[in-house]
């Protein structure tokens, strides 16, 4: 007797095997959709309700689609960004989202949206697009919560509905932003160049009004005030690191969260700027007018506690602390009093006969080398160090 196969098993055992592999196409199959980027989807109506619609690739004119001027809601997946803007073709104002929003109506977006496209990394998606994104303002610290990009100078946050509500910041790598206490860039500002996690180290949580980006030192926009950008402080050592400018006396850099953290320093040409241990030009002070690339070399490194601009109108009183100059041009510095407080005025060599009025006052050697005094009569004396009363020439 010939025995045949066991067909039936062996058929058995195949559908097991291909129902097995169904199986596990499933999951598998569902896992790569889920991976997926979904895309933005917008809705008519407040609290992601009415009528909807999803994109996933970007849009420049919500006209085609019939959703121009119409959405009041939106979701943005986990891990996705979109730029939304007022106007096709992503222009006029745009903002960067990277979460729900239930009511644009308080972000001043409701039924303005008429372009959007994906984020990625920092730069929008479409390959025709080349230019940073701007700088990147959040509700909350580490750059979480609502979120809105600007790419261009914006002298009052208020109408974009972010005055006062900053708690951190992403710049891209070479860009500068200044941004402002107060509208209209006025008040204290600070230039950034570097993203800031946590606005309340800085003591500027929830305190920035203007903002406007920074090119090559100047501000950008043709109604700036052509004011030099002042003294530039970094964290680290190089010019690298979390970086801020000032361009008014900082009396205490408690207040702006650098006590102590400044590690280098680049000062403008033409501007000379007096850094001092304590709080209200306090302890002992240096005046410097050129770049420090690492304090460590003067025994400075997160040492500073004030810092202000030393010119021809002076400054404010201090102690009498003999100044140590450091790469700085040889001139005088002259006080209007004794032991080298009061007002002060700088003289370069490239600026020789001056006249001053400066017989009650001291003066300090910036760089070394001899110097003559005359008075108006036209008896000189030679000095080659610092004299504390002026008088006794």
């Amino acid at each position: 007797m010939t025995t045949q196969p066991d067909r039936p098993h062996w058929h058995f055992g195949l559908w097991l095997l291909v129902i097995a592999l169904t199986a596990l196409g499933g999951p598998m199959s569902a896992q790569s959709r889920q991976s997926s980027s979904r895309g933005v989807t917008v809705y008519a109506d407040l609290n992601f309700s009415g009528q909807s619609a999803s994109f996933r690739d970007d849009m420049p004119n919500l006209v085609s689609s019939g959703w121009n001027d119409k959405i009041s809601s939106i979701r943005i997946p986990s891990g996705e960004t979109w730029e939304v803007c007022q106007d096709v073709d992503y222009r006029n104002q745009c903002q960067v989202l990277s979460g729900d929003v239930a009511d644009l109506r308080g972000l001043g977006w409701n039924d303005r949206i008429s372009s959007l496209r994906r984020v990625n990394d920092g730069r929008q998606w479409g390959g025709a697009f080349g230019n940073s994104v701007g700088i990147t303002v959040y509700a909350d610290s580490n750059f979480k919560g609502q979120s809105a990009t600007f790419r261009d100078d914006t002298p009052n946050l208020a109408l974009d509905r972010w005055n006062d509500k900053i708690s951190s910041i992403r710049i891209p790598g070479g860009e500068a932003w200044e941004v402002c206490q107060d509208a209209d860039y006025r008040s204290q500002c600070q230039v950034l160049s570097g993203d800031v996690a946590d606005l309340r180290g800085m003591g500027w949580n929830d305190r920035i009004s203007s903002l406007r980006r920074v090119n090559n030192g100047r501000r950008s926009g043709g109604a700036f005030d052509n004011r030099a950008i002042g003294i530039t402080v970094y964290a680290d050592r190089n010019y690298s690191g979390q970086s801020a400018s000032f361009r008014d006396d900082m009396p205490n850099l408690v207040s702006s969260g650098w006590n102590d953290k400044i590690s280098s320093i680049r000062i403008p040409n033409g501007e000379t700027w007096e850094v001092c241990q304590d709080v209200d030009y306090r302890n002992q002070c240096q005046v410097l007018s050129s770049d420090v690339a690492d304090l460590r070399v003067m025994g400075w490194n997160d040492r500073i506690s004030s810092l202000r601009a030393v010119n021809s109108s002076g400054y404010r009183d201090r102690p009498s602390d003999k100044v140590f100059q450091y790469n700085v041009e040889q001139s005088l510095l002259f006080y209007d009093r004794g032991g080298f407080t009061g007002a002060s005025t700088i003289v370069t060599a490239r600026s020789s006969n001056v006249g001053l009025s400066a017989r009650q006052g001291s003066v300090q050697l910036r760089g070394g080398g001899s110097w003559e005094l005359c008075d108006s009569s036209g008896r000189c004396a030679t000095i080659n160090q610092d004299v504390a009363d002026v008088s006794r020439l």
